[in-house]
């Protein structure tokens, strides 16, 4: 939805901790004050944060909070209380006084003090786009000439609605240039996607179409700060990686490989490179782990100039590769059903295929039916197959097994971040195979619908050992 890209943040949308440019954000000798008071409040404190800078506030007994900082220069920053999350423009020597409801935040939120005006505006204009709010699945299924007008005069309502608004105010210049930047790239985001999701788009004349990107620029580091430039800078590659190859029957690593390739080609800011490339390569690992990345890594090792963000990365793939590189398999402690303590040394002189999950992950689910079965057909061979959850609770675990009748080698993780960071397990469902002797043979395993039958025909019959 258009709100999406305004005011309020989806409460389970994780914040973009990569930034490019540091600020430093002292709390001594503060020159910039918050406070607010919230009803019904969900929970007992309040973050206040933007990219690496994070502050927590807790709430009095009258549900009001206090933010006493020393900021260096103006910006968006984002205020969560555990409920809701929306953004707030601060600038030095604000003494801004925020309140409202946590049942009903959009209709109910007021802003009084030094730096309300911006803040007042930000909010005015995120009511303005409910009225005008399409779901994005409808929006992108127009007819391209339906879509173009109903963007473009969208662009124009809430240009009109800035010139009036701001016309009236004494506006921070940072703050006003950063939303006529925030109104454009919003509009080129919109219209970037709709070549990327349109079933029809093969009817489009894109020559035409893209004439708008003649007035814009995919290398302003400037605007890195700006949610929706880098919403477009995502789009925008998105599109020309999809021109360049086909990524339909593409695997992932594959289609992260071309749009990494089509940063190199279309992008001349360093920065800007720098930022893309880190964005991709990071988000894929977050999602698909390290399986199949050497290729991404050496792009990114070769491309990437900011020494920063590439030790972010590279750093922790370093420690994957020698975690692979090592022969004996790391220590994991579990226990079943009963509480019993288990470890790898449990099933010494078997083979072990443990599949990592938990009851809440839909695709781990999917895979179980898969496991069992191979676990079924192998069960006369030297292979031990484990199931070990990382559920936090130990109730929701028995009862999704009793509820599926699921039995053997069920465990639960005993302590379930330590294991995970040992293992570099970024995505569930994930295999692993150790091999006989203890050894870790494969730390990144097929999953059990799509491994191949050779290695566990390999394996000796339990009647021979």
């Amino acid at each position: 939805m258009f709100a999406a890209f305004l005011l309020f943040l989806g409460c389970k949308q994780k914040p973009n901790t990569s930034k490019l440019k540091k600020h430093i954000y002292s709390l001594d000798k503060p020159n910039t004050t918050i406070t607010g008071k919230i009803t019904n409040a969900a929970g007992k404190f309040v973050v206040l944060s933007q990219n690496t800078f994070i502050d927590t506030a807790y709430l009095d007994n009258h549900n009001k909070f206090v933010f006493n900082l020393n900021l260096p220069l103006a910006g968006y920053f984002q205020l969560n209380d555990g409920k809701n999350r929306f953004k707030i423009f601060l600038s030095p020597n604000y003494n801004l006084l925020a309140s409202y409801n946590s049942n009903n935040v959009f209709g109910s939120i007021k802003f009084s003090g030094k730096g309300s005006d911006a803040n007042i505006y930000m909010k005015e204009k995120y009511l303005l786009m409910l009225e005008n709010d399409i779901p994005l699945t409808h929006l992108y299924q127009m007819p391209v000439k339906e879509f173009r007008h109903f963007v473009d005069s969208l662009f124009v309502i809430e240009k009109m609605f800035y010139n009036e608004f701001v016309g009236k105010k004494d506006f921070a210049e940072v703050f006003k240039q950063t939303e006529l930047a925030l109104l454009k790239y919003d509009r080129a985001t919109k219209l970037m996607e709709y070549l990327n999701t349109n079933t029809e788009t093969y009817k489009i004349n894109t020559t035409k179409y893209l004439k708008f990107l003649n007035k814009l620029s995919v290398n302003e580091s400037s605007l890195l700060d700006v949610y929706e430039y880098k919403l477009f800078l995502n789009a925008y590659i998105s599109y020309y990686a999809r021109q360049k190859t086909n990524t339909k029957n593409l695997f992932p690593f594959e289609i992260t490989l071309a749009k990494m390739q089509t940063v190199t080609q279309k992008i001349q800011n360093q920065e800007v490179k720098d930022y893309l490339l880190f964005t991709l390569l990071n988000d894929h690992v977050r999602y698909y782990g390290y399986k199949k990345t050497e290729v991404l890594f050496e792009n990114f090792g070769n491309e990437c100039k900011n020494e920063e963000l590439r030790q972010q990365l590279l750093t922790p793939h370093n420690e994957y590769v020698q975690l692979t590189q090592k022969q004996k398999a790391p220590a994991i402690e579990m226990t079943d059903v009963a509480g019993n303590k288990y470890t790898l040394s449990s099933f010494a002189g078997s083979y072990i295929y443990i599949d990592i999950w938990a009851t809440w992950c839909l695709p781990c689910r999917k895979e179980s039916p898969y496991f069992e079965k191979l676990k079924e057909r192998y069960k006369h061979k030297n292979v031990v197959f484990v199931s070990l959850s990382v559920d936090k609770k130990k109730d929701d675990w028995i009862e999704y097994l009793t509820l599926k009748g699921l039995s053997g080698n069920q465990f639960l993780a005993s302590d379930i971040k330590p294991f995970l960071d040992t293992y570099m397990i970024k995505t569930i469902p994930h295999f692993i195979i150790i091999d006989n002797k203890g050894n870790l043979t494969d730390i990144n395993a097929s999953r059990p619908s799509e491994i191949g039958t050779e290695w566990f025909e390999g394996l000796p019959d339990k009647a021979s050992l």
